[in-house]
């Protein structure tokens, strides 16, 4: 990747250099860095110093360009047009890079195509500390990356504010650039116009880590001429919206009318723009005015500040930014109807011609030529940096005569998928004697436990996106020693190993713990497509993929896994239903329901809160508590966030108790007398097996997942989608009535042995994997 750095230098002595130095330090082997320096007349010796610090430049190109004082515009467009690299970025005389920038930016940049990506920035002082918290200028960079995050997307974000802050925070590549034809001659707001006009063509890339340094002091232009903000945002409202007359936009996620005609006028109606007291709708041109919004969903809101929730109303008093913020949270999600996501045209012809011109030079050159051209002209990929466990091939002892299974997992938290993976290699290896080996996407806290049954792969090191790399051929080599073998890879998101693996003969199975609505159906059938086997937990899951991506009906197997920790089932969970009582504070006779998961949208935390507030409601017995395990939504911004704080609001904090994250959840399982699933979508959870196991009756939604199939012959009930209160009713009949909720648990614990054995699960993976 060839970027080029433009500094408008002017009258900035005491900081040009270290923005100078903070370049110098950008290159690595991927990433060749040139420097344009545009001093725009400075006054003081900026000149003597850009040149001194130039004489010793470690980059292949550098350029100063003195010219008389003409503003920071001129200044910017005259180096862009002396810069040659293929992506661009701008970086202020008073700003720095921090180390490595470019390089983590690179990682997530596609080449080839119009792009734009900006990062986090830190704030600083004249001396180089970062600013406090507390600072105006700290509040309002927290408030705008707040209104952000509240946004469906980035294009959206920017037609609020301007998260990236400055221009100096931008990569771009030249074809956009050359595409918007340059910044426009705003004084104060070039660079919010130049990121507006670019969300037509490309959404903009928010890498989530702080990259750059950005200084706030008393001679900070914008802090000398806010009076041309608002005549400058309405200028760059009014050219945005022009294009939108000129065709379709190419980003069908930009923040348009017809690519969002439902979600666009009430955010216009009711979204005030960074310069203006007044919605967007007010200060853009009549003819970019959106009509009335037909969608009864999206109508007015009101903040309640009693409440701090978003109820119907007339919408008043917006002002304060977490109220907008709330306001922003309660609306309905924005949807996409409006918007074209079908395939670009295809052009036979052209095709035709390709594949005619390629016969003739096969035809032509011999095919021993030909391979020594591609030898010559492949390049080994760059190593990644910073790279986990990965064994070395000569430290590999396979023995022939047993089998090889090679597992990919995409990372090694102790969630669900990766635990499964985990109890797979365990029982492969210590009870089948399979050698094993490990290729992970991303790493922790199961590394560990994986490699003491297993040798570590680290992915990248493989380069599964094209050619193998050394190590890749060097590493399947060695495994190929065993006749017998086979590779597993699980979730979805592994499907490039399954690819990858699949290339070198190996029989693989891909193992579907997602939905396949969490890809675009062209996605989805790629994934079905890469590996020999896909195997379901469930026929709901595997019909819905089908009826997705268009896959015929004998797509795929189903074939459930089991109980992974199987010492639940054996009964004794009198100590632990004492200790939980003591962890929680309340009395040993209390009766617990229980869930359990992230507190995120999708696993129904709230639906959880929801339940146990109809339920205290309908008078529910008073030992009864209601007890949620697992932590997240730490900003306000995610509305689980304010599940503890709605419980205390409602005055039931003694009665709903969320406590966070345990590091082993057995206690939790074996302590509690209900288990309620209230996730919106869950394809088949191991928290279910778990509950089940330990004697727990389940109580869930219908077309929530999998959990309705795994009780439909016994050990619990659902209940229409979304119904609290149908839920609530569950849990007074269960908790009121111990005849019935012991009887409903021992039908769920002689399910899970029966049918759920995960040693019966393996024993199908090897057969299917190797026979």
């Amino acid at each position: 990747m060839n970027i080029s750095v433009v500094i408008p230098s002017y009258n900035h002595s005491r900081y040009i250099g270290s923005a100078i130095e903070s370049v110098f330090v950008q290159p690595s082997r991927s990433i060749d860095v040139e420097l344009v320096i545009v001093d725009d007349g400075s006054t003081d010796n900026s000149p003597e110093i850009i040149r001194d610090c130039l004489r010793n430049a470690p980059l292949a190109r550098t350029i100063l360009i003195e010219q008389e004082n003409r503003g920071a515009h001129a200044a910017i467009m005259r180096g862009l047009s002396n810069a040659k690299g293929d992506y661009l970025a701008i970086l202020n005389s008073d700003d720095a890079f921090l180390p490595d920038r470019f390089a983590r930016m690179a990682e997530h940049m596609e080449t080839g195509r119009d792009c734009l990506a900006y990062s986090l920035v830190e704030m600083v002082d004249e001396d180089d500390r970062p600013l406090d918290p507390s600072s105006p200028e700290s509040t309002w960079y927290q408030d705008v990356l707040a209104s952000a995050a509240a946004c469906p997307t980035q294009g959206f974000a920017f037609l609020r504010n301007n998260p990236a802050v400055t221009s100096g925070n931008l990569i771009f590549s030249r074809s956009l650039y050359d595409r918007l034809q340059g910044f426009s001659e705003h004084k104060l707001s070039h660079d919010w116009d130049f990121l507006l006009r670019a969300t037509f063509y490309t959404e903009p890339l928010f890498i989530p880590e702080v990259l750059m340094r950005y200084r706030v002091h008393p001679q900070n232009t914008t802090g000398q001429v806010q009076h041309l903000m608002a005549e400058e945002g309405r200028d760059g409202l009014n050219r945005f919206l022009a294009l939108a007359k000129k065709g379709p936009p190419q980003n069908r996620l930009a923040p348009l009318p017809d690519n969002w005609p439902r979600y666009w006028p009430w955010f216009c109606d009711s979204i005030r723009p960074h310069f203006s007291d007044r919605p967007i709708s007010e200060e853009i041109d009549p003819e970019f005015r959106p009509s009335s919004n037909p969608d009864p969903n999206m109508g007015t809101r009101r903040f309640d500040e009693q409440s701090h929730v978003c109820t119907p109303g007339t919408h008043t008093d917006q002002s304060d930014p977490r109220a907008r913020e709330m306001f922003l949270m309660a609306r309905p999600t924005p949807t996409t109807d409006g918007m074209d996501i079908s395939e670009p045209k295809h052009n036979p012809s052209q095709a035709m011609r390709v594949s005619r011109i390629k016969q003739v030079i096969k035809r032509v050159i011999p095919s021993t030529i030909l391979k020594a051209i591609k030898r010559s002209t492949e390049t080994e990929p760059t190593p990644p940096e910073n790279p986990g466990p990965s064994v070395d091939p000569s430290n590999i002892d396979v023995d022939p005569e047993k089998p090889v299974l090679l597992m990919a997992i995409h990372e090694a938290s102790r969630t669900g998928a990766p635990l499964l993976a985990l109890d797979v290699v365990r029982r492969m290896n210590q009870e089948h004697g399979v050698q094993c080996a490990v290729i992970y996407a991303g790493m922790g806290p199961l590394l560990e436990e994986f490699a003491r049954h297993a040798w570590l792969i680290d992915g990248r090191l493989l380069n599964p996106w094209g050619r193998p790399s050394r190590y890749g051929q060097s590493i399947m080599k060695v495994l190929e020693q065993s006749p017998r073998r086979m590779a597993i890879c699980n979730t979805a998101p592994t499907w490039y190993f399954a690819r990858w693996i699949r290339s070198f003969g190996w029989r693989t199975i891909s193992l579907v713990h997602d939905f396949a609505t969490n890809s675009s159906p062209e996605d989805y059938r790629m994934v079905a497509s890469s590996p020999d086997v896909v195997v379901y937990p469930c026929d709901y899951m595997k019909d819905v993929a089908n009826e997705w991506a268009g896959l015929p009906e004998d797509h795929g197997h189903v074939h459930p896994q089991g109980l992974i920790r199987e010492s639940f089932l054996d009964g004794d969970n009198d100590a632990a239903r004492q200790s939980f009582r003591r962890r929680l504070g309340i009395d040993q006779d209390a009766m617990i329901v229980l869930g359990c998961g992230s507190l995120e949208l999708r696993k129904g935390p709230e639906l959880f809160l929801l339940t146990a507030l109809a339920a205290l409601r309908d008078g529910v017995d008073p030992k009864v508590h209601f007890v949620w395990v697992g932590s997240g939504a730490e900003t306000y911004l995610d509305p689980t966030f304010w599940c503890t704080r709605d419980a205390a609001r409602a005055g039931v904090a003694n009665r709903i108790h969320f406590v966070g994250s345990m590091e082993d959840t057995e206690e939790a399982f074996r302590g509690s007398d209900v288990y309620l699933l209230t996730s919106r979508e869950d394809p088949f959870p191991c928290v279910v097996h778990e509950a089940m196991a330990c004697g727990l009756p389940i109580a869930c939604f219908e077309n929530s997942g999998g959990t309705p199939s795994m009780i439909e012959d016994g050990g619990g009930t659902t209940v229409p989608f979304g119904d609290v209160h149908a839920l609530a009713k569950v849990v007074v009949e269960w908790t009121g009535n111990n005849e019935l909720r012991e009887k409903t648990g021992q039908i769920a614990r002689t399910v899970v042995k029966d049918r759920y054995s995960m040693s019966r699960y393996v024993d199908w993976l090897l057969q299917t994997g190797l026979d």
